[in-house]
């Protein structure tokens, strides 16, 4: 499960070697060595076959170094330091924290409102999901919970609600736009069970799907060499889109025979 860490103290030292290892201060009690600038150096193979004869005829062997700290992202956006670290919040799991920390593993983010904040500019508008745990964040911080559970954001984000499951929508009055009490009837009626096969040259198939906030099309293509398969989702409306004619002309019929 991921939890929510503040970053309370960042300090610097320059090790014998010329790196410099910043120690961060988790919640004020735990304490990580952090080397941002330092690189390793991952190695791989490509094998090229010869397709008749079935033996390899050339091995490539490729280097890239990569660099090891997850904190080198935001060291090289704030001037190539990690002071200003002190007041962010990181997220990762709780299970060997130290360790997560210094190699990777399971961080979500190193900056949380940043990151939201990016998500959120990005949507331009639109329903979006997140795995950041903006809810329980906001919560913590004291933000006032709606009656059905939603927290709104604050200052220039007024607009907007998040849910107990991380779902960031427009909190809008708008008329005739897909809500969470009519995305179900709108996918029964309109999408469900309509997808596409088709059985030619490319053999492929779609079916629109349906989740917490959007309905969405899934598709997969599997062509004829060696069979290989791509697929991919395409969002077709999330809460908050405007309803087709046909839509409202529904919802209207059925409010009428109720």
């Amino acid at each position: 499960m991921y939890e929510i860490y503040k970053v309370t103290n960042v300090t610097s030292a320059t090790t014998k070697y010329g790196d410099i290892c910043y120690h961060v201060q988790i919640n004020g009690s735990i304490l990580i060595k952090v080397y941002p600038q330092v690189k390793w150096k991952n190695t791989w193979r490509t094998v090229e076959w010869n397709t008749k004869t079935g033996r390899i005829t050339r091995v490539k062997e490729r280097n890239k170094e990569l660099y090891y700290s997850v904190f080198h992202s935001f060291w090289e956006q704030n001037n190539e330091s990690l002071l200003n670290l002190t007041g962010k919040y990181i997220v990762t799991t709780s299970d060997n924290l130290k360790a997560n920390l210094k190699n990777g593993y399971n961080v979500q983010s190193v900056d949380l409102v940043h990151d939201f904040k990016k998500l959120l500019d990005d949507a331009n508008g639109r329903t979006f999901s997140t795995g950041l745990p903006i809810y329980n964040f906001l919560k913590k911080l004291n933000y006032t919970v709606n009656q059905d559970n939603s927290i709104t954001l604050r200052k220039e984000y007024s607009g907007y609600n998040v849910n107990t499951d991380n779902l960031c929508y427009q909190n809008t009055n708008k008329p005739n736009i897909l809500t969470f009490e009519n995305i179900g009837i709108i996918y029964d009626h309109f999408f469900r069970g309509k997808g596409k096969t088709d059985d030619g040259r490319r053999h492929s198939t779609s079916e629109y799907k349906l989740n917490k906030y959007s309905i969405f099309q899934h598709w997969s293509n599997c062509g004829s060499y060696k069979r290989r398969e791509t697929s991919g989702t395409s969002y077709v409306m999330v809460i908050g889109d405007d309803l087709k004619d046909e839509h409202i002309q529904f919802l209207a019929e059925i409010a009428n025979k109720q």
